[in-house]
């Protein structure tokens, strides 16, 4: 930033003036120069005073356009080391200019004050003002002429400066690079090196050598200092880069997010992709900006999402996947009455002998402990070795055949005791009967109001595992609510076709004996009078749903890297492909639209929502995987220690489980989660924790119309202002940087304050 004005009406300065230099300035009139030095000792060479030719000569009016230098490495000024805009620069005649060369007189054209020019503004470091023209009244016969002149303004003159050239304003982690430092006084004195000291702010970031190397040991953001006699000289800001191979990721923490910087490849173009979390309890609105980047080709490149029919016989879900209401009645929250204890809770256990086909049995269908009752009453259809199937009497009609109940029981055995109950743990016997009450009602129908495109399957009203005296609208038994068909839509017109809710009801009720086997382990079994916060609470249900689907797929497994050719192709593809739509499936419609925008939901995010859900679910089955791996657990230990086996809820919960240190490694994780939904299958060279084990989702998701992830290209200087969910919002976005060349990005909150959110990069080529 230079200097720039035009000549003023002569005026003293507002406040006290302080010479800045003095000049002697020697005119030669026949070849129209005007050459000027500082006078020593002054101040004078703490600027440059300059004259170029003037475009025609004349005896008379000879002007000479004039300008201003700050050869200092900072900026000239006040206190913080600039001039205000309000006082500016003055530079005046120091009595008359005296002939050195012929005979005549000069002098200056301007009144008696001799102000030449005002300048207004700063002057920046190496900054150049804009030319003034000065003019003299030149007698013939004059061929030379001197003028003392001095530049003051309201100034601070530093003691020392130094007088070298500033290192590269960033540069990659791991590069040295030498200061040429030279140190001057006031009055213009180079002081010996001898006399130099370095000093940096953060030495994590770079250090520096009594020579003033430069060493970018990490990357962020650090001032190098430079004094003489203890007195600074010049300050340097250091910005280090992070020095990636392609597949590698870097981590900005919070002190390095609001700004920071990536490098160009060294024999071409570079692309990374930059994601943001808030894991934070608030939404953030934040925008991203960045400059020097151009626009990136891949890989990846993500495939265009359809929605429509494929030839694998995957099916596509077209429900809404985040109703908020009607989700949160499928997951209503326990509620404990005041006062229950521990210690009453392990009394409430009795003994209720197990029905016979044709028995009626009534149940109270209304959630919560207090309120009226609403007592439904039902007809027992199938019992086996762990569950009793019972129907409700005013069931709509068109509904399951007794031949439908008795597969149902059937599945329930082979699927949900054998898939959920070995990994989540044997669910309670607070009736004694040996069995988990399946109630196919049209109460659950019921919860779905009109024209709603929310299907809740079957729930379970955890107030059922309390005894009736503490808790009056129980049931005191182990019980699931199921959907049943409507295939006229008796109930609020929506209507539910037998082959919908048959497909649909084993995957709802397996989901459902997690949550109950959850929660009653945790009054049963730990003692812990808590109830799980929704979303790991949702979460553990879709895990459920995961293992029925390896429970039903024939040889498919965890940590399998499951491709969409494993479903679909071979001698048992039509069994996987079943198991897939019915079990798995749900999680990835969950899942989509996440991927699609995922600056709207996060894993830890509170309330009901159903894509948190897909989300939560996605990062449950990475940490699982990543625990796992490391050796010394399975899924069933860390599940079964998730499922109620600690006096623990949320965040806390999970990082005791995963046997992580602190809530904030747990943030980490999910972080790597991120990056790992983004590079999984598609960057080479990516280290294993930014991999995803069991599923490659760019491939099954292939299957089901194509990978629905949500790039955000950037331009450059233009910034990308999103609202990210708290508890784990995020965005995919994309950026190149050209061959040595460099990127800086800053990130702010709506109002300025830096964003305090983790930033994560990765380069893909």
């Amino acid at each position: 930033m230079a200097l720039v004005g035009a000549l003023a009406a002569p005026a003293a300065l507002a406040s006290p003036a302080t010479d800045l230099g003095r000049f002697s300035c020697t005119a030669r009139v026949s070849l129209g120069t005007l050459v000027c030095q500082p006078l020593l000792p002054a101040t004078g060479s703490s600027l440059e005073l300059a004259a170029v030719a003037p475009a025609a000569l004349d005896r008379t009016g000879w002007a000479a356009p004039m300008t201003l230098r700050n050869p200092q490495t900072r900026w000239l000024g006040t206190a913080d080391g600039r001039i205000a805009d309000a006082e500016g620069v003055a530079v005046r005649v120091l009595g008359a200019p005296v002939v050195i060369d012929g005979r005549g007189t000069v002098r200056v054209r301007t009144d008696a004050s001799q102000a030449l020019a005002r300048y207004m503004g700063v002057l920046a470091p190496g900054g150049t003002s804009a030319a003034q023209p000065w003019t003299f009244d030149v007698a013939e016969g004059v061929e030379a002429f001197t003028v003392q002149v001095a530049v003051a303004g309201v100034a601070t003159i530093p003691a020392v400066y130094a007088s070298n050239a500033a290192p590269a304003a960033r540069g990659l982690n791991g590069t040295n690079e030498t200061i040429a430092a030279a140190v001057r006084t006031a009055t213009g004195l180079r002081l010996p090196s001898s006399v130099y000291t370095w000093s940096t702010s953060d030495a994590g970031v770079a250090t520096v050598s009594a020579s003033g190397e430069v060493a970018r040991t990490g990357v962020g953001n650090a001032t190098v200092t430079l004094s003489a006699n203890g007195v600074p000289a010049a300050q340097y800001p250091v910005q280090v880069c992070p020095n990636l191979a392609v597949g590698e990721v870097h981590h900005f923490t919070a002190g390095q997010a609001p700004s920071f910087c990536v490098a160009g490849g060294a024999a071409g173009a570079a692309e990374y992709t930059l994601l943001p979390s808030n894991t934070t309890t608030s939404p953030l609105s934040v925008t991203v900006t960045g400059s020097g980047i151009q626009a990136v080709t891949g890989p990846p490149s993500p495939s265009a999402f359809r929605r429509d029919a494929n030839a694998d016989g995957l099916i596509v879900p077209t429900f809404s996947e985040d109703d908020e209401r009607s989700n949160a009645l499928a997951f209503a929250p326990a509620v404990l009455p005041d006062g229950l204890t521990p210690q009453r809770l392990q009394a409430t256990a009795r003994s209720v002998a197990v029905p016979n086909v044709g028995d009626q049995l009534s149940y109270q269908a209304a959630t919560g402990c207090s309120g009226a009752i609403d007592i439904r009453t039902g007809t027992v259809k199938n019992v086996t070795d762990h569950a009793i199937i019972v129907a409700d009497n005013n069931n709509p009609a068109g509904g399951f055949t007794q031949t439908q109940y008795d597969s149902l029981a059937a599945r329930y055995e082979q699927v949900v005791w054998t898939g959920v109950v070995p990994t989540f743990g044997t669910p309670t016997d607070v009736d004694g009967n040996g069995r988990v009450i399946l109630f196919y009602t049209r109460l659950v129908n019921e919860l779905s109001p009109p024209a709603s495109n929310v299907v809740v399957y079957g729930e379970f009203h955890s107030q059922d595992l309390l005894s009736t005296a503490d808790c009056p609208r129980s049931n005191h038994a182990e019980i699931l609510y199921m959907l049943v068909p409507d295939p006229t839509g008796v109930v609020n017109s929506n209507v539910r076709t037998v082959s919908s809710v048959e497909g649909n009801t084993i995957a709802a009720a397996g989901s459902q004996t997690a949550r109950m086997v959850s929660q009653g382990r945790r009054w049963y079994a730990t003692g812990d009078t808590q109830t799980e916060d929704p979303w790991l609470d949702m979460g553990l249900a879709s895990m459920a749903e995961e293992m029925m689907f390896y429970r039903m797929s024939i040889g498919l497994a965890p940590r399998q890297n499951i491709v969409v050719s494993n479903i679909t192709t071979g001698p048992n593809a039509t069994r996987r492909v079943a198991a897939f739509n019915a079990y798995a499936n749900p999680n990835y419609g969950r899942l989509r639209p996440f991927l699609q925008r995922p600056d709207t939901s996060g894993a830890f995010r509170s309330g009901t929502s159903l894509t948190a859900r897909g989300v939560t679910w996605a990062f449950l089955r990475y940490a699982v995987d990543r625990r796992v791996t490391e050796g010394g657990v399975t899924d069933a230990s860390i599940l079964q220690t998730l499922a109620g086996g600690q006096p623990y809820v949320g965040k806390e919960n999970l990082r005791r489980a995963l046997g992580l240190a602190s809530t904030d490694e747990l943030d980490q994780w999910y972080r790597d989660f991120l990056v790992a939904m983004y590079t999984d299958d598609a960057v080479a060279g990516v280290a294993a924790r930014y991999t995803q084990p069991s599923w490659n989702f760019r491939s099954v998701f292939g299957g089901l119309g194509g990978f629905p992830m949500g790039v955000r290209p950037l331009t450059s200087n233009v910034g990308l202002t999103l609202t990210y969910a708290h508890g784990g919002g995020t965005a995919f976005m994309r950026f190149g940087v050209a061959q040595g060349g460099f990127a800086t990005f800053t990130a702010n909150r709506a109002g300025g304050d830096p964003a305090p959110m983790r930033f994560s990069i990765v380069r893909t080529k």
